[in-house]
């Protein structure tokens, strides 16, 4: 996520903070695995937390 949030801006000078992800109550499954410690979200996370 961190280098298409870099492509997005052009540039490594960005300043994207977050991820804004549709939520769905039909397809709860993001949610789901985010409650469980798991998936996109907590992925997501925790790269802003230790960026590579």
């Amino acid at each position: 996520m961190p280098a298409l949030a870099r492509q997005a801006a052009g540039s490594v000078e960005h300043h994207f903070t977050g991820l804004q992800m549709p939520v769905s109550l039909i397809m709860d499954v993001p949610i789901t695995q985010a409650l469980n410690g798991g998936g996109p979200l907590v992925w997501t996370s925790e790269k802003q937390k230790n960026p590579s």
